[in-house]
């Protein structure tokens, strides 16, 4: 495989399957090696993480804030709740930890999901208001042929990302509708009158 090949998709389906399995995962962007570390803290968010890229673009090359090398050490020392203490300051999670105000010294899984839900809501409330990307206006374009407040399934909208959807339905645009087999994913995006009417602003 070449790097041109390792998109974006690929890496989300990547970040998905290790937070199943309750582990989290290194890659480096060059070699376009995967190593999967039994790290039981899937909450710590690398999805958010990943898919922040500094200039709003969903695109993974040459990305230097997301090259996750894999560190030659030994299994770090572990905090109170099982957290790995990283002293090293440009190691991913020490940046995560960091980024959130998070002490795996001294703080536990209650102050992990407290700091990531309150980092959460400030990313979200930063979106209302700013220009919508590229991909957000091509996944209106397609929910807006349904019309609003119609279900439309989640393969049925391509370029629909997990930090596209997340924009949308910062702004209010989209609502996700569970899979109606497997209620803990998303099946359905559904197009709100709120949505639909920037997109018709957009015409």
């Amino acid at each position: 495989m070449t790097k041109s090949s390792f998109r974006q998709a690929d890496l989300q389906r990547i970040l998905k399957a290790a937070k199943a399995a309750g582990s989290t995962v290194q890659i480096d962007l060059r070699s376009l090696i995967v190593t999967v570390l039994p790290i039981a803290a899937p909450e710590i968010g690398w999805s958010r993480l990943a898919t922040q890229v500094p200039d709003g673009k969903e695109d993974w090359s040459d990305v230097e804030e997301f090259d996750l090398s894999p560190t030659r050490s030994a299994e770090p020392e572990k905090g109170p709740s099982g957290y790995p203490i990283i002293d090293d300051k440009s190691h991913p999670l020490r940046r995560w930890y960091d980024r959130l105000g998070f002490d795996a010294r001294t703080m536990g899984r209650e102050d992990m999901n407290r700091l990531q839900k309150e980092a959460e809501d400030r990313w979200a409330a930063s979106i209302p208001g700013t220009p919508l990307q590229k991909r957000e206006v091509t996944a209106l374009q397609q929910l807006a042929a349904h019309g609003p407040n119609v279900k439309v399934h989640w393969r049925d909208v391509k370029n629909c990302g997990p930090d596209t959807e997340d924009r949308l339905k910062a702004r209010g645009f989209v609502e996700t509708l569970p899979n109606e087999k497997f209620p803990d994913r998303i099946g359905f995006y559904m197009l709100t009158e709120a949505g639909y009417e920037a997109w018709k602003s957009k015409q």
